[in-house]
């Protein structure tokens, strides 16, 4: 459910490139509705929760709807999102699918230092590491070590990213995320 005024950023999809799909439930007219829009607009990425995005795809194939447009990503976020949900997103949808929640999390873990530093992980909260994707690409993977803090054990960003042991100007050492690209 969005807000009705970020819906008059519609009238200008054509320069921006990107609209809202504004929906208070999911009953099947609201499916055909979202399903139209797809077919009609053809976005190449949808960003959504989860759990929504998981009713869809089971609207779609319980009914047959006919979805003409598969866009090229969906990234869900806001919420856990489990294998079940991505299997059937991704087998309606026929699109890659990426998660980005805890994004916001790695943001907090970290503050940027002068110059091209980077980011400075805070040692005492969070152990930020890169390892290999199956693409051989570095992947951000962040373990927190403060229970206080979001939960998160060993969570792949799915971000790929240089992280370094260095000294800084200052001569004091620790990790630095030197370039982060988000998936």
């Amino acid at each position: 459910y969005c807000d009705e005024d970020l819906a008059r950023f519609n009238a200008l999809d054509w320069l921006l490139g990107f609209r809202f799909v504004l929906f208070e439930k999911l009953d099947l007219a609201t499916v055909k509705r979202l399903v139209q829009e797809l077919n009609t607009f053809k976005p190449r990425l949808l960003i959504v929760f989860p759990s929504p995005m998981n009713i869809v795809a089971h609207m779609i194939r319980a009914h047959s709807l006919s979805l003409i447009h598969h866009p090229e990503m969906i990234e869900v976020s806001g919420e856990t999102f489990f294998d079940c949900q991505r299997h059937n997103i991704t087998d309606v949808f026929k699109s890659e699918v990426t998660d980005a929640y805890g994004m916001v999390e790695v943001g907090e873990i970290a503050h940027e230092i002068a110059g091209s530093e980077g980011l400075v992980v805070f040692e005492d909260i969070a152990y930020v590491e890169s390892i290999k994707n199956q693409d051989g690409k570095h992947e951000l993977v962040v373990t927190l070590l403060d229970s206080m803090t979001f939960p998160i054990i060993r969570y792949a960003t799915g971000d790929v990213a240089d992280v370094v042991y260095a000294q800084d100007s200052n001569r004091r050492s620790g990790y630095r995320i030197r370039h982060i690209e988000g998936k």
